[in-house]
C-alpha cells in the first residue's frame, strides 16, 4: 500500500516492511547498457561482431535497453549512429530507433545511459553494422564503370585530335594558296595600271634621276624612244 509522502507498505515472509523514498539516498548502482536486437525489414539479424544488413533493406530497427532495478523508467538513454547522427540523441519515449534507406557502407551504433541520480552506465554499448551493396553498387562494378568512362574519353579525345589535325592541314593549304596569290598580286607594277610601258619606264627613269641629283650626282641626259604602236600591258 502506498501512503502519503511517498511511503510504501508491503508484506514479506518475514513480516511487514515499509519503504520511504525520502530515506533512500543517492542511487550508487550504475545501469548497464545492452543492444538487444537488430531488425531489417522486420526480420531479426544475428548479433555478431559485425552485423550484415541485406542489400535493399529500406528499414533498419535497433532495439536497446539499460538494466536499472531501482527506478528503471527514470534511466536516461542516448544513442548515436555514426554516419547518420551528427550528435547524440535522447531516447525519450522508446528504446528503439529506426533508420530508413541506409547507404551501403559501414556504421557503428552507440548507446550510453545514466540512472536517475546522474550516475553514468558502467559501459557504452557499441555495435558495428555493414549495409551490403547490390552487385551494381560493389567496388569492382564501379571500377569497371570508371574504366569504361576513361576508355570513352580517350577515344573521344583521339577522334577530336585526328579531326583537328585534318582541319589544320586544310588551313595550311588554304594559307599557302592565299600567300601564293598575294605574291603574284604583289608582282604587279602599280605604274602600269594607268599608262603604257613606255610612259611607265620614262616616269620611273625621271624619278631615279631626281633621286640621283638630290644625292649630289652628276646630271645625265636620257630619252625614251618607242618603235611601233604604244600599248598597255594587260594585268
Amino acid at each position: 500500500m502506498r501512503a502519503r509522502y511517498g511511503r510504501v507498505w508491503f508484506s514479506t515472509p518475514g513480516g511487514l516492511a515499509v519503504f520511504d523514498e525520502r530515506d533512500a539516498g543517492t542511487n550508487t548502482v550504475a545501469p548497464r547498457v545492452h543492444i538487444e536486437e537488430v531488425l531489417a525489414a522486420d526480420r531479426p539479424l544475428t548479433l555478431d561482431s559485425l552485423v550484415r544488413i541485406p542489400a535493399g533493406s529500406e528499414r533498419v530497427e535497433l532495439r536497446f535497453t539499460a538494466t536499472a532495478l531501482r527506478i528503471p523508467e527514470r534511466v536516461t538513454l542516448e544513442f548515436r549512429l555514426d554516419g547518420v547522427d551528427p550528435d547524440w540523441r535522447i531516447a525519450v519515449a522508446t528504446r528503439r530507433v529506426t533508420s530508413i534507406q541506409l547507404r551501403p557502407r559501414h556504421y557503428t551504433f552507440h548507446v550510453r545511459a545514466w540512472n536517475e541520480d546522474g550516475l553514468p552506465a558502467q559501459n557504452e554499448a557499441r555495435l558495428r553494422l555493414r549495409v551490403l551493396p547490390f552487385w551494381y553498387q560493389s567496388w569492382w562494378f564501379l571500377v569497371l564503370e570508371v574504366l569504361a568512362a576513361v576508355g570513352t574519353i580517350v577515344a573521344a579525345v583521339g577522334y577530336s585530335l585526328r579531326a583537328r589535325a585534318e582541319r589544320t592541314a586544310e588551313r595550311v593549304a588554304d594559307q599557302a594558296l592565299h600567300e601564293a596569290r598575294s605574291m603574284v598580286w604583289d608582282m604587279r607594277a602599280p605604274e602600269l595600271e594607268d599608262q603604257d610601258v613606255a610612259a611607265a619606264l620614262e616616269q620611273a627613269s625621271r624619278q631615279a634621276m631626281t633621286a640621283h641629283l638630290l644625292s649630289g650626282g652628276t646630271p645625265v641626259d636620257f630619252a625614251v624612244g618607242v618603235t611601233g604602236e604604244r600599248g598597255r600591258v594587260s594585268l
